[in-house]
């Protein structure tokens, strides 16, 4: 698989993902994230990753991560550069987040697409997964 994709539209054709949940999910990504990073240990090893993400919710949401800082930032905005960057949909997110799918899989099934060095990302998502995922319970069921 090539490092680099390019952006095709985040939601499928006739799958229209509500602009609300959409916002829902990227605040809880955000959130999540910043929950992450204050753990000491967890902070110190998704900061390994040295980049920084857009995560491209549906068509009007999304959150910018910086696991080039320290701290760990993470806002459900996109702003500035970022050197990775995903596109999926609410629902794609949710499934990865609550552990039912591997984003790696999501991404060789076409269901997120991306552009940059991913690999990085992908090197801390197991790491991730050892977090307290309530959150995703609490704002999602």
């Amino acid at each position: 698989m090539s490092s680099r994709a390019e952006h095709v539209p985040a939601v499928p054709e006739g799958r229209e993902a509500d602009p609300a949940e959409a916002r829902r999910v990227a605040e809880t990504l955000a959130e999540f994230v910043l929950q992450a990073a204050r753990d000491e240990e967890l902070g110190a090893r998704v900061r390994r990753a040295a980049t920084s993400l857009h995560v491209h919710v549906g068509d009007d949401a999304g959150v910018t991560v910086r696991l080039d800082r320290t701290p760990v930032e993470a806002v459900a905005r996109i702003e500035g550069v970022a050197e990775v960057e995903l596109w999926l949909a609410p629902d794609v997110l949710l499934s990865c987040a609550r552990g039912e799918r591997p984003l790696q899989m999501a991404i060789m099934d076409g269901d997120v697409t991306f552009r940059g060095p991913v690999r990085k990302l992908l090197m801390v998502v197991p790491v991730l997964r050892t977090f307290d995922t309530s959150v995703w319970a609490r704002r999602h069921e």
